[in-house]
C-alpha cells in the first residue's frame, strides 16, 4: 500500500540513525542521549498514542532490519539495545530492592512528608 512504499523510501533514516549512534557514543562527542530519544520516539513510536502492540513490534522489526542492513549500523543498533538492557537490570535491581525492604515503588505511595528513600 501506500505506507508501504513511504517506508521503503525512507528505510535509510534508522540505518543512519544508528550509524550515527554507534560513532558519537564510542567518539564520545555527546548528543548519544538524543539520538537514542530520537530512535526511541520517531522510529519505535514510543509514546505515540495511535500506536498499538502490532504497530510497536513492526517499528521494531524494522530497526532491527535497518540496523543489521550494514555493519556500521549493526554496531550501533548493538551499542542501543545493550544500553537498555542495562538500564532495565538497573531498574529492576532497584525495584527488587525497594520491594524487598517495604519501600513504596511509585509515586503515590510516597509518606506524607515527602520524603523518599532506598529502604524504609
Amino acid at each position: 500500500g501506500r505506507f508501504g512504499a513511504q517506508a521503503e523510501e525512507l528505510r535509510w533514516v534508522p540505518r543512519l540513525l544508528c550509524e550515527a549512534f554507534h560513532v558519537f557514543s564510542q567518539g564520545r562527542h555527546g548528543q548519544g542521549a538524543r539520538l537514542e530519544e530520537l530512535l526511541e520516539q520517531h522510529v519505535l513510536g514510543c509514546g505515540a498514542k495511535e500506536f498499538g502492540a502490532p504497530e510497536r513490534a513492526r517499528c521494531v522489526m524494522a530497526l532491527c532490519g535497518a540496523g543489521f542492513a550494514d555493519e556500521a549500523a549493526a554496531k550501533g543498533l548493538a551499542l542501543l539495545l545493550g544500553r537498555k538492557r542495562d538500564a532495565h537490570a538497573a531498574l529492576r535491581r532497584y525495584v527488587l530492592i525497594r520491594a524487598a525492604h517495604g519501600a513504596p515503588l511509585l509515586e503515590s505511595q510516597r509518606p506524607r512528608d515527602g520524603s523518599l528513600q532506598l529502604v524504609p
